[in-house]
């Protein structure tokens, strides 16, 4: 398991977020000063494991708290719909809105322990990686979530209002063929956050079945997340 830059200069491998060799200082690649939004969303989607090789090795992670806060409401807004459909239990939505705060706090907690358990558990096989790498990986892999909460949630809140939260009545008694065509939309850009998940793995590793091990324990534990986070 080892993705490495090698030096042409001296020969020398450097771990491969490194722009110049640790030994003889010659530049290994060319500079990524900053991740490129909109081509970084657009790259996920063709071709994730060379747009999350460019975000390894970008000097600055932009947008990584931005993402991180709306991440944080989308996975307020799945775990109280979540709870709410399959326990049935009666979450209003002041209560909701009240929550914000503290979903921020989880998420950030989840992605960060996430993070950091994958940076020294690389580090103990002797891949060298870096925290801030691995937090900005799993963040961006969240992107088509994000796109959820961006363009889906005004149309679902335009036709459902409070109802698509609450259940009360269900949006399948509303409106039943938009909602399952909305939540076929939403469970498909789930699925493809879980996958992104292997795929930012994967840039680190270029261990497949390590990618995918890690990638589905981190799956699990963020469908845990959105089943039990509390709402206070």
């Amino acid at each position: 398991m080892k993705h490495i830059l090698v030096c042409n200069n001296c020969g020398g491998e450097n771990p491969f977020y490194r722009l110049t060799c640790k030994k003889c200082n010659s530049f290994l690649r060319a500079r990524i000063p900053n991740i490129d939004l909109f081509q970084t969303i657009a790259g996920i989607f063709e071709s994730p494991v060379k747009t999350f090789d460019s975000i390894i090795q970008a000097d600055h992670k932009n947008f990584v708290i931005w993402l991180t806060l709306i991440m944080s409401i989308k996975f307020m807004l799945v775990s109280f719909q979540v709870k709410n459909a399959l326990f049935n239990k009666g979450y209003s939505e002041i209560l909701l809105f009240t929550n914000v705060v503290t979903f921020i706090i989880i998420f950030s907690a989840i992605v960060t322990v996430a993070a950091l358990v994958i940076t020294l558990l690389n580090n103990a096989l002797g891949l060298k990686t870096r925290f801030k790498d691995n937090y900005s990986l799993y963040i961006y892999s969240f992107i088509p979530q994000m796109l959820a909460a961006v363009i889906l949630f005004p149309v679902e809140f335009a036709l459902y209002r409070e109802y698509w939260f609450t259940f009360n009545p269900s949006p399948l008694i509303i409106k039943p063929t938009v909602t399952y065509l909305l939540s076929i939309i939403e469970g498909i850009m789930l699925v493809w956050s879980l996958i992104l998940f292997i795929f930012a793995t994967y840039s680190q590793s270029r261990s497949k079945i390590y990618s995918i091990i890690t990638g589905l324990i981190m799956s699990i534990g963020y469908l845990l997340a959105v089943l039990y986070a509390p709402f206070f």
